[in-house]
């Protein structure tokens, strides 16, 4: 007998997609947390990129985000370096470092994946 008006077997099957639910919800807090572990990773790490010889570095974050600038006060003294080049190695160095924090970023993000058995951003080009 029902009290409700469902059958047993209705609410059985009602409980059954409760469980389903409350998986599902479990697997998305749990994807929210490594997401949010990932983030933190990356913004924490500090990529270098270099030009003229190590001279000038940049550093960006596993986000692509700028952090600084080095450049070797001997390079200035010199004189050996006028605004133009040092422009172009500084852009040049920002570029490596680019290139390094996407590489890192990728890397991270691909074990995410494999971590979760998604498939790899790299399998979708």
């Amino acid at each position: 007998p029902s009290t409700s008006g469902l059958s047993v077997p209705a609410l059985t099957q009602g409980m059954g997609k409760t469980a389903t639910t409350l998986e599902s919800f479990k697997a998305s807090q749990e994807v929210g947390k490594r997401t949010a572990q990932l983030t933190a990773d990356l913004t924490s790490m500090s990529i270098e990129g270099v030009a003229a010889d190590g001279r000038i570095k940049a550093y960006m974050d596993g986000q692509q985000r700028p952090t600084g600038i080095r450049i070797d006060e001997a390079l200035l003294e010199k004189g050996g370096f006028g605004a133009e080049e040092l422009n172009d190695a500084i852009t040049k160095a920002l570029a490596d470092a680019y290139t390094k924090s996407l590489e890192a970023q990728e890397e991270k993000m691909g074990a995410l994946y494999s971590d979760l058995g998604l498939p790899s951003t790299k399998d979708k080009s």
